[in-house]
């Protein structure tokens, strides 16, 4: 797909983002870009094309580090095995922290480099002495007023970026203001609907790294009852599979709906991973048609739960195929985005 972009002439600028499994499978798309980035390093997809632990993980992913020989290469200070891998990369490295207080960011100003971070209640870039405050969190559409912590920190990512390839700062201001967490501009990505009373949260978060960080913003949103959609492909491990239930029953639902994913199987037995997720949850006290309900499709598991759902509830619908058709099912039933 970057490549494909890369021929069209009329580009002037791209954002690419390299998953792991293709960096593996291809490699980079691109032997040389302006910046690289990594968010974070969590344990998925461990097993297959030889990556077994955190620290293979986090040497794929710093493959993209090999288009910037000299930086600058943008990494999450909070993230432990990016600190530890940091020293290796001989080039220029921005970093961005939640905590304005790093102790990391700190010593990096001091030493004139750049970063990003957020101070009170905003959204800070810095070089150096200088610093910049750009917007406040709550003015940034996808971090629902600071809830979405994990999207707070992907916007100093953003920023970072930004600041080192010399974007000015009220056009990164601009970006952060504008861009929304909705199905057009970042579908599949915490999108928030109101349908009928009841709160739905879609989202595409697929492992328990993942799904913890949506928790965490779920969790501070209010509600009388609580439904979750629950489905996994079949190359995760036991363990991830009942990781990723485990972390959504941190939300402490009141039903589960119980997916199936066609042609996700990935040399398992049909029904095998939606009963490994029906198992933990009976360990987590949701057993029985009144709290758990199995279906087909991810489309079919929306139509579960909009029968389910009464005023006042939330709806956190984990979707993994069928995106659009399930967008265009809640539009149907009268949902409209939260702003």
């Amino acid at each position: 797909s970057a490549r494909l972009l890369l021929r069209d002439r009329r580009v002037e600028a791209a954002v690419l983002e390299v998953a792991r499994g293709g960096l593996l499978r291809r490699g980079l798309a691109v032997e040389r870009a302006a910046v690289a980035l990594v968010t974070n390093v969590a344990e998925d997809h461990l097993g297959p094309y030889g990556i077994r632990t955190l620290a293979d993980l986090t040497e794929a992913k710093l493959t993209v580090a090999k288009a910037v020989p000299a930086g600058p290469l943008v990494l999450n200070a909070d993230d432990p095995s990016l600190v530890a891998r940091a020293p290796a990369f001989g080039g220029q490295i921005g970093w961005f922290s939640l905590e304005a207080g790093h102790p990391l960011v700190q010593v990096h100003l001091e030493r004139g480099g750049v970063a990003a971070f957020v101070e009170g209640d905003a959204v800070v870039v810095a070089e150096g002495a200088w610093k910049e405050p750009l917007l406040a969190v709550e003015a940034m559409p996808f971090a629902l007023g600071g809830a979405a912590r994990h999207n707070v920190a992907n916007a100093l990512a953003a920023a970072c970026a930004a600041q080192c390839l010399g974007v000015p700062a009220a056009a990164i201001a601009e970006g952060l203001r504008t861009f929304r967490n909705d199905p057009i501009e970042n579908p599949g990505r915490t999108n928030v609907f109101t349908v009928e009373g009841a709160t739905v949260v879609v989202d595409f978060a697929h492992n328990p790294h993942g799904l913890d960080a949506l928790v965490e913003t779920v969790r501070r949103m209010p509600a009388r009852r609580r439904l979750v959609t629950l489905g996994q492909a079949g190359d995760r491990s036991d363990d991830d599979v009942r990781g990723l239930v485990r972390a959504a029953c941190r939300i402490a639902p009141d039903h589960a709906v119980v997916m199936e994913l066609p042609g996700y199987e990935r040399g398992r037995a049909p029904g095998e991973v939606a009963g490994l997720v029906e198992d933990e949850l009976r360990r987590h006290g949701l057993a029985g048609d009144a709290a758990v309900t199995r279906v087909a499709t991810s489309l079919d598991a929306v139509e579960a739960a909009l029968r389910w759902a009464a005023p006042g509830d939330l709806l956190l619908l984990l979707v993994y195929g069928y995106r659009d058709a399930v967008f265009a099912r809640l539009a149907e039933a009268g949902a409209e985005v939260v702003a």
